[in-house]
């Protein structure tokens, strides 16, 4: 089998590439997908009971108007809410407004009176980055552990050049609708898969060849080998899957020790009766306290089809690991102690439904030696027509949004 453009996963870049050749009128080309649909880490999924849930608190936004011009022609602004955020930070018995270091007057935490920042530190990492721009007390009631239990890694060994966009600055306090995703749109029915799927169908069916993995990539003969026997020559191939795998795949005698990544664990619960009032309102809300999860979506808010009646919400709860084998049993019922210990459910009977989901890759970590690592990878890839794109593909997690990584699909898809 050949083909001009091959392209490794139908994630949104995956299917941003799609589009792209789709609208040229590019015909020559194929999208190899391990799952059986479309969607990657944005898939969703329904439980018997009626409950929508997704592999974590994903909402839409964007300032880049080929992207918003993209699902409205696939999908249809009719078919989407348009919510305006409401996030929060938990500090276990209380809310503070998101941005955390935006909203210093509402933390009750008497430490955070004496908050020093040290002007002559030398910044060198994440950790440094931290606390040289909010200060030591700052940092350790939110910023250190917040992103400790986030990161699950050393902040130590960050860097600190992506932070453009992710992470509010002094600068910008007092800006309550700081960061793009301040107004967020969701799909009214069938979550954030729906979207992707809606790609999937327009791109045809014909073009995405599902439950196939790659294992193997001849890079001197181009040639593709998969799980089930095809064998795909291409002139020019996009991976979007985690590029240590395509290392391995290419067997490309490169090291790729700084390429650190954590995994995910996403439990959902679909509960019997009324929001509690002190969530009623909210979108999510991040917990740097004693919480086993960092983040809490109230997916229930975002559409009223995401329930399967309007007497009951829905909550979803990430936590991650550094790529251990998660005690999924325990980290369940510490969370659920904790949701009923704080009044996020009434008890545990009202449980109506759960879901959980386990992704080995969660967040490509920007480690302090990334980029050099990155460089010489994609040095090599070059030299054979191959583009490694998207959230894990690239390995950038400052790139790694849902139109971030479409936009880099399409842009490949526009140069081929």
């Amino acid at each position: 089998m050949k083909v001009k453009n091959l392209i490794i996963g139908a994630g949104p870049c995956g299917l941003g590439a799609g589009y792209k050749l789709k609208e040229n009128n590019n015909d020559d080309f194929l999208i190899l997908e391990r799952e059986n649909c479309a969607g990657g880490l944005s898939r969703s999924f329904i439980t018997d009971e009626g409950y929508l849930f997704e592999i974590g608190g994903h909402v839409h936004f964007s300032e880049d108007a080929t992207y918003l011009d993209a699902i409205s022609n696939v999908f249809g602004k009719e078919n989407i809410f348009f919510h305006e955020r409401r996030a929060y930070v938990y500090m276990d018995s209380y809310f503070v407004d998101y941005p955390f270091q935006s909203n210093l007057e509402q933390v009750r935490d008497k430490r955070i009176l004496d908050n020093k920042v040290d002007e002559n530190l030398k910044v060198q990492n994440f950790h440094d980055w931290l606390n040289k721009t909010f200060g030591d007390k700052v940092c350790e009631i939110f910023m250190t552990p917040y992103n400790s239990k986030v990161w699950s890694h050393s902040l130590e060994d960050m860097s600190f050049e992506w932070i453009e966009k992710r992470v509010a600055t002094p600068v910008e306090r007092k800006t309550k609708s700081w960061g793009p995703n301040s107004h967020f749109f969701f799909p009214k029915k069938g979550g954030t898969g729906a979207i992707w799927n809606s790609f999937a169908k327009y791109i045809g069916v014909e073009k995405i060849k599902y439950n196939t993995s790659v294992i193997s990539i001849d890079l001197e003969n181009k040639k593709v080998t998969t799980d089930n026997n095809l064998i795909i020559e291409f002139e020019n191939l996009l991976n979007t899957t985690p590029l240590i795998n395509l290392v391995k795949y290419a067997n490309l005698k490169i090291d790729h020790q700084d390429l650190k990544f954590n995994s995910l664990y996403c439990l959902g619960l679909g509960i019997e009766g009324k929001a509690p009032k002190k969530i009623e309102d909210k979108s999510w809300i991040y917990f740097p306290g004693k919480a086993p999860f960092y983040r809490m979506t109230v997916l229930s808010n975002y559409s009223n089809n995401n329930t399967p009646n309007d007497h009951c919400y829905s909550l979803l709860l990430e936590m991650t690991s550094s790529n251990k084998e998660i005690d999924t049993i325990e980290l369940e019922n510490m969370a659920l102690a904790y949701l009923e210990e704080e009044g996020f459910i009434e008890n545990r009977e009202s449980i109506q439904s759960k879901w959980s989901f386990q992704s080995k890759f969660a967040y490509p970590i920007p480690t302090l030696g990334r980029n050099e690592n990155l460089k010489e990878i994609n040095r090599t890839l070059d030299k054979y027509s191959i583009k490694s794109k998207g959230r894990f593909g690239a390995w950038k997690y400052e790139l790694g949004n849902q139109d971030h990584c479409f936009m880099q699909g399409y842009n490949w898809a526009k140069d081929v």
